[in-house]
């Protein structure tokens, strides 16, 4: 009896909470009641609402009453508690139309609206096999859901006239799945002399897949349903798919909407949306006309033709085939750049942090709509208190704790919101130097001075916007827990030395940049370039907040397993109330004084969740406008004897400019890019060949074997052959010559199969002039 009085409790509350915001009914306005299978968060349910209110929101004469069943969590079981509170919640509504979605609503009509809605026509959408239903006399009407398969085969005819063969995958096991075959064979008599059917239907996974590959020209693939394996097991439909979208030699033709983009060269759609629209269109005709009574109970759906132009060029079909009023994505533009060199990476880059902007935003609204029904929820819950008086006591908890998350939901909200508008500034900042400059630069009254000025401003602003979004990716990494440590050893007195040089140009009038010296010989063993980007991060910071005195570096072993670096600044301090904060993501504090300083709020969080990877940790004291110290502890190092030095890792002498004795290929398929490398290595006076792709430059060692290239930069990514086959080819050609990766993927994990394939060096996009001849020197030793 205990078991059922909790069941009821926690049942009638979720009915409270899932319920749309009561809307109190105008007299003499129409009634209608839609009934929706699911709850608020499922795609097609969504879809299919949002058409349907699109509908009624249109007329002031309408009052809308919409309900969630939640059946696809809970089941049908709760439906006889679910009829008795609409019994209660409606006696003094009377509805002209209802309107109900997907099957278990149906259900729910069916057993109930005789007595919920007696004699209220029921128009329905969404409904799988409709037919398996008696509407004997009820008025029940609507719109059809399914693609017919005998259009989807019409649609390939005329969409691929040269195809002779259709393929139709399925397992062999599930009984929808052989219901389809089924049908399919009834169809091939319609098709004869036109296709030839053929069936995949008793394989396993993996055997199907080889299958797959073997598909031969002038055939493609008409349906894929897939679900169990030959023995029974479940399988993932989704993953089949794209495996054979992936491996198969032919266009696939399906009616799935999620796989649009994919892979699949196109098919019929029904969309959600239209759906619904199409449906409540039917219910205003019951409004309008009480004697209205459609010339069919259910009618076919408007359906809609989609293609990807990708797979269509691939399969080299042409779009002149495709119905009338197909919709194709992945369409390419033709953009007209007159500064490619400069502007093409600003478009990409403006790109990606507008799709992080919208992203962000778009989940800011989706957690308001939460937050609209959570508080629709709390006001039914008070309207209703006396009729839930025995269930009180076990409710009062679980508002208690909706109560905090929403609470917690709000703080999260307002510090991504200000998040977006710092962001904002710190992207539009630079951004504003970039294009204006880069639109000065076009002025010939420029001298070479004031022309050097705008290339340095351009430049500065440039890494400015690379810094922001490496942060962004950081933060993502660590959020999707993508974050890999390469663990190496290295001298930590040498790379503090590196670290103290590279920032000494960086410092403000009357600040000075200090290094501690340690005459201990460290040797620590962790990820050297984590460990960089931590320090890094810490002197940044410190310099950002110190108009005055010094920021110092330095080190002092705590134990036998524990070294404790620190950075010190005389800057303005951090009051206590701020330095509780300073680690929280998107948390953002101005100086004391009040004055703006930049920065996204992320660098002291990105720190401390790589201290936490490298097996340390991070804290920070300090005292009000006398500064601040910050700590990074980490443990595995090793002291060197004195009379042992570790290898020194600064740069070599070197000579001069004249390299007219090298010849230095290069692996690129974008022609900006082959431009830049060509104009920087001729400033140097060596000789450059310039080739499309990987298997250009091997063709031409291959053929030219006599011809000496001194030096090979190979981009990783190109068509035909790729840089990492490429590379595997020209050692089997000349196994000493340098070879220098070019990457656009700066990723831990990237770098290491870089490593692993054995590349004799790598640079990252985008490419820095000093950097590429530095490594270019090493390698020839020059």
């Amino acid at each position: 009896m205990k078991g059922r009085v909790y069941y009821f409790t926690f049942l009638l509350f979720y009915l409270i909470l899932v319920q749309a915001k009561p809307q109190e009914p105008n007299p003499g306005n129409h009634n209608v009641l839609y009934l929706n299978s699911y709850s608020m968060g499922y795609t097609w349910a969504d879809s299919v609402s949002s058409g349907v209110l699109s509908v009624f929101s249109k007329r002031d004469d309408i009052n809308v009453f919409v309900e969630f069943l939640d059946a696809k969590r809970f089941g049908n079981k709760s439906f006889p508690e679910i009829y008795k509170l609409y019994k209660k919640k409606f006696r003094s509504i009377e509805f002209d139309v209802a309107l109900v979605s997907d099957n278990d609503a149906l259900d729910f009509m069916m057993d109930y609206g005789d007595s919920l809605f007696p004699g209220v026509p029921v128009v329905i959408c969404g409904i799988n096999d409709p037919y398996d239903y008696n509407f004997d006399n009820k008025p029940y009407y609507g719109i059809l859901d399914g693609i017919d398969l005998k259009d989807e085969i019409d649609m390939i005819a005329m969409v691929s006239p040269v195809t002779r063969k259709l393929y139709f995958i399925s397992d062999s096991a599930t009984t929808t799945n052989l219901l389809n075959i089924r049908n399919v064979k009834k169809l091939e008599p319609l098709f004869k002399g036109r296709f030839e059917f053929s069936y995949l239907c008793k394989y396993d996974p993996g055997v199907l897949i080889q299958k797959v590959k073997t598909l031969e020209p002038g055939s493609a693939v008409a349906l894929i349903n897939y679900s169990q394996d030959i023995n029974g097991n479940p399988v993932n439909p989704e993953s089949i798919y794209l495996n054979v979208l992936r491996h198969s030699p032919v266009p696939v033709f399906m009616e799935s909407e999620t796989l649009l983009g994919k892979g699949i060269a196109g098919g019929i759609f029904i969309k959600g949306r239209i759906h619904g629209s199409e449906a409540a269109q039917m219910a205003l005709k019951f409004i309008d006309d009480k004697n209205y009574i459609p010339e069919q109970r259910f009618r076919k759906p408007v359906n809609s033709y989609y293609f990807d132009y990708r797979i269509l060029k691939r399969f080299k079909i042409p779009e002149r085939n495709l119905p009338h009023g197909s919709l194709v994505i992945n369409r390419p533009q033709i953009i007209l750049l007159k500064y490619l060199r400069i502007i093409l990476p600003l478009l990409v880059v403006i790109g990606f942090l507008l799709a992080i902007v919208m992203h962000l935003l778009k989940n800011i609204s989706k957690r308001k709509k939460a937050e609209a029904v959570l508080a629709a929820a709390n006001q039914q819950v008070k309207e209703m208190n006396t009729e839930l008086e025995e269930v009180n006591e076990h409710l009062s908890f679980t508002i208690e704790e909706l109560r905090r998350a929403q609470l917690k939901a709000e703080e999260s909200d307002r510090l991504k919101s200000a998040f977006l508008a710092n962001m904002s500034h710190e992207i539009r900042t630079p951004l504003n130097a970039i294009i204006g400059f880069s639109s000065l630069l076009g002025d010939w009254n420029l001298n070479p001075d004031e022309r050097e000025n705008y290339f340095r401003i351009i430049s500065s602003n440039s890494n400015q916007l690379l810094h922001i979004i490496e942060d962004i990716l950081d933060l993502s990494r660590i959020e999707a827990g993508q974050m890999k440590i390469l663990t190496e050893v290295f001298p930590v007195n040498d790379v503090l030395g590196e670290l103290t040089e590279s920032f000494r140009g960086q410092t403000n009038p009357g600040v000075s940049i200090l290094l501690a010296k340690n005459s201990s010989n460290i040797m620590l063993r962790t990820d050297c370039a984590r460990f960089r980007q931590i320090i890094s991060n810490l002197v940044s910071n410190a310099l950002k907040f110190t108009l005055k005195g010094f920021v110092q570096i330095g080190y002092d072993i705590i134990s036998e397993n524990n070294i404790t670096f620190y950075v010190r600044d005389t800057g303005s301090g951090i009051s206590e109330t701020n330095l509780l904060n300073i680690f929280n993501r998107f948390w953002k504090s101005d100086d004391e004084s009040g004055s703006f300083k930049s920065g996204t709020g992320l660098g002291l969080s990105i720190c401390k969740s790589l201290a936490q990877a490298l097996g340390g940790k991070i804290w920070a004291e300090s005292v009000l406008n006398k500064g601040s110290v910050f700590y990074l502890s980490l443990p595995d190092f090793e002291v060197l004897p004195s009379e042992i030095k570790p290898d020194s890792v600064g740069p070599v002498t070197r000579a001069s400019h004249d390299w007219n004795n090298l010849t230095i290929a290069i692996a690129e398929d974008e022609i900006s890019n082959q431009y830049l490398l060509t104009r920087i290595l001729k400033n140097y006076q060596a000789e450059v060949l310039c080739f499309k792709n990987g298997k250009e430059i091997v063709e031409f060692m291959t053929d030219n074997s006599e011809r000496k290239i001194s030096l090979v930069l190979m981009d990783l990514k190109m068509p035909v052959m790729d840089g990492f086959t490429a590379y595997k080819l020209i050692r089997g050609i000349n196994h000493d010559i340098p070879v220098i990766a070019q990457t656009a993927y700066a990723m831990v994990e990237d770098l290491e199969r870089i490593k692993n394939a054995g590349f004799s060096d790598y640079i990252a996009k985008p490419i820095r002039h000093d950097i590429l001849i530095e490594k270019i020197r090493n390698l020839l030793k020059i």
